[in-house]
């Protein structure tokens, strides 16, 4: 038995008044920054950046959506498949760096962490995945630069409070992924 330490923060209205992240909000563009990364372990083998956004103004201000970079895909898929990939994982860490308007090396994932940047969310349809039932969920489609304005000058500066972050070396891997397919389709 594990005892929980804090009793004397739960509030039945606070938990009520969160929204619902089991329901997709809708597609379209939302001013969000990454609060969270990691560079973890996939089931299969392989690695994945595991990066958590924060929609930061409008209505779905505080929801948060997943987004998952696979940059080592491990063992279990082709060399083409693996490749294509990596240079997917690559160009969309690229696309993330742009868009936080972060220049030079990207040497951990947490120079991205809390730096607004309007990303496009769609809602991917649920389905039978390995066997089990997945609900429709929301997915990140692209990632822009914030133009000047509100959302901009919320941008925090400082550590991200100890939230997890990745050393960026995968994504040279993910980088070399994207030489390694040019040459593949050579």
């Amino acid at each position: 038995m594990v005892q929980f330490m804090h009793q004397d923060q739960l509030n039945e209205a606070e938990i009520e008044s969160r929204p619902d992240f089991s329901v997709p909000i809708a597609p379209g563009d939302y001013t969000a920054q990454i609060i969270e990364s990691d560079y973890v372990e996939n089931k299969g083998g392989g690695h994945r950046y595991a990066i958590t956004f924060e929609i930061i103004d409008g209505q779905h201000s505080t929801r948060r959506i997943w987004h998952n970079l696979n940059s080592d895909p491990g063992p279990k898929h082709s060399v083409e498949k693996a490749n294509k990939m990596k240079q997917i994982a690559g160009g969309q860490m690229q696309k993330m760096c742009f868009a936080a308007k972060i220049e030079g090396a990207l040497t951990d994932t947490e120079q991205l962490h809390n730096i607004p940047m309007i990303i496009t969310v769609a809602v991917k349809p649920g389905g039978d995945f390995e066997g089990r039932a997945m609900p429709d969920r929301n997915v990140i489609t692209s990632f822009k630069a914030v133009k000047s304005g509100p959302a901009a000058a919320s941008k925090k500066s400082g550590p991200s409070n100890n939230r997890s972050s990745a050393p960026a070396v995968a994504t040279e891997q993910a980088s070399q992924g994207v030489a390694d397919a040019k040459e593949v389709a050579a």
